[in-house]
């Protein structure tokens, strides 16, 4: 065999290889779900100013950032975390100067997604009652599920609730 052909051949094998790794990556990304706690949506709405300088998520995990602590307005708008440890979860949230509580009711599904993701969890809504609260009514409660796209450029839309409270 020739030098020529012999450099001619190692090129095409590393080109098909780089084409090789290249086409793996984009159609190998699978989108796994969640990485961290599911998420509630929490509005809040009145005629009156409403003022929140605390709140306290009884049984999730991850900690609240302190930015979604403190609110004012007649509408106002939280993004709290949902236990995965129980089908609910309970807020302390001191409201007006009064302590208020809300509790948050789900259907956990852990289902086996995949070797490299393993387990994942959607949320549904529960068959009793959403939610409760102490302060106001639940005008509505909305579930989803995520949504998992595979491929180049994968995403996909997460679990959580979105719970709207009248004071």
């Amino acid at each position: 065999m020739n030098q020529p052909t012999t450099v001619m051949h190692r090129l095409y094998v590393y080109r098909f290889m780089c084409f090789a790794c290249l086409a793996t990556l984009f159609v190998a990304c699978e989108d796994c779900g969640l990485t961290d706690e599911p998420e509630l949506q929490l509005s809040l709405q009145s005629t009156k100013s409403i003022q929140i300088d605390t709140v306290y998520a009884v049984g999730a995990v991850k900690a609240l950032s302190n930015s979604s602590v403190k609110a004012s307005g007649q509408y106002v708008s939280l993004t709290l975390p949902l236990s995965l440890h129980a089908d609910s979860t309970q807020y302390k949230l001191r409201l007006n100067g009064r302590t208020e509580t809300i509790t948050v009711f789900y259907r956990r599904n852990f289902s086996y997604k995949s070797k490299k993701c393993g387990y994942v969890v959607n949320l549904y809504a529960p068959y009793g009652k959403e939610a409760n609260t102490t302060a106001g009514k639940v005008i509505n409660a909305g579930y989803s599920q995520t949504i998992y796209k595979s491929g180049f450029l994968s995403g996909g839309s997460p679990t959580g609730i979105l719970l709207f409270i009248g004071l």
